[in-house]
């Protein structure tokens, strides 16, 4: 059965979670949770215990516009494998370390998403991957087509330390075309 992510699971397969209590695409039973997943974020450091981290609490209305509590502009995001939408600082703490749908970093301003980008050291989703946002977004209930995009190219050195790479996209999401296999 494909639901768009190449997971490997079966319907047979069991939810378990392992003795550092986060869950991968792999643990998961597909029918229940990946049924309506775009795709797959691996989180590449899934035993770091990312600490300090903090959800916001928002509100998206009729016209799909956005509203963080507080008035927060400048945020981390991840979206869930059962589809949510998290803003807040720190993707592994949002995400209890598990893979998600999309991770990065986003501007919002008056009710509008004004910016996204990649930038995500446990998740590092790349250019690929970010082809994606738009249709993810848009089943969170968020027209995200307007919105500016950065998406840059993520090195990471043995230690996993993040260095970022030229940019590999600048510009309007509805422009972003990918080649996909």
């Amino acid at each position: 059965m494909s639901h768009g992510v190449d997971s490997g699971l079966t319907d047979l397969d069991q939810v378990s979670v392992n003795s550092n209590d986060y869950l991968t695409a792999e643990e998961t039973n597909e029918t229940d949770i990946l049924r309506d997943v775009v795709q797959v974020v691996k989180n590449k450091f899934p035993f770091h215990n990312q600490t300090g981290g903090k959800e916001y609490d928002y509100t998206i209305d009729e016209n799909g516009k956005i509203f963080v509590k507080n008035g927060v502009q400048d945020v981390d995001f991840i979206v869930d494998l059962s589809g949510k939408l998290h803003i807040g600082k720190k993707h592994a703490f949002m995400a209890n370390r598990a893979d998600v749908q999309a991770a990065g970093r986003m501007k919002i301003a008056g009710g509008k998403i004004r910016k996204i980008t990649n930038l995500s050291g446990h998740y590092r989703p790349n250019a690929d991957e970010v082809a994606h946002y738009a249709e993810i977004f848009s089943k969170v209930g968020i027209d995200i087509s307007d919105t500016y995009l950065e998406v840059r190219k993520m090195l990471a050195n043995p230690n996993g330390y993040v260095s970022l790479g030229l940019y590999e996209y600048r510009g309007k999401v509805k422009n972003y075309r990918r080649n996909h296999s």
